[in-house]
């Protein structure tokens, strides 16, 4: 029985070695390269990930780089419009003064025209009208004179006529 026992064993090794042998050759034949494959399929898209990883910090900091210069830029070109603005404005402020001075100028020029023309008006109609006026009125009132003249002399004679 002991032998039996140990024959027994041992065949029990030997299957159970066998059914090992058949594993690890299963494992082997199919399944060892399917998980050889799905490795290195991982390892590959690991190392494709860290690639791009590297690719987007690379470009996160050359964005970086060029927010900061084109925020330079920005503010350059602020300082710029804000130079250009005052200029304009300025330039605005001494066309406006220069249009006051002309408006200015012009109201002399009106005013004296407007003085010329009035002289004008005056030594071409009134004048003469006043002249003319003034000859009539003289005229009344030297015709007047006269005939009071007349009838003075006219109540003298009279009167030396009655007292004489």
């Amino acid at each position: 029985m002991l032998n039996s026992e140990i024959i027994n064993i041992i065949f029990r090794f030997i299957n159970f070695a066998i059914v090992i042998f058949l594993i690890i050759y299963v494992f082997k034949k199919y399944l060892f390269s399917v998980i050889k494959k799905q490795i290195l399929e991982k390892n590959e898209n690991l190392i494709r990930l860290k690639e791009k990883y590297f690719e987007l910090v690379k470009k996160y900091s050359t964005l970086d780089n060029e927010i900061v210069s084109q925020g330079k830029f920005a503010n350059n070109l602020i300082d710029k419009t804000t130079i250009w603005k005052d200029f304009v404005n300025n330039q605005i402020k001494i066309k406006n003064a220069e249009q006051e001075k002309i408006k200015l100028k012009l109201n002399e020029k009106f005013k004296k025209l407007e003085q010329e023309m009035l002289i004008s008006q005056v030594n071409e109609k009134i004048v003469p009208e006043a002249i003319e006026n003034a000859k009539v009125q003289l005229e009344n009132e030297f015709q007047i004179a006269v005939n009071a003249l007349n009838y003075q002399n006219n109540l003298l004679e009279l009167m030396k006529k009655n007292n004489v």
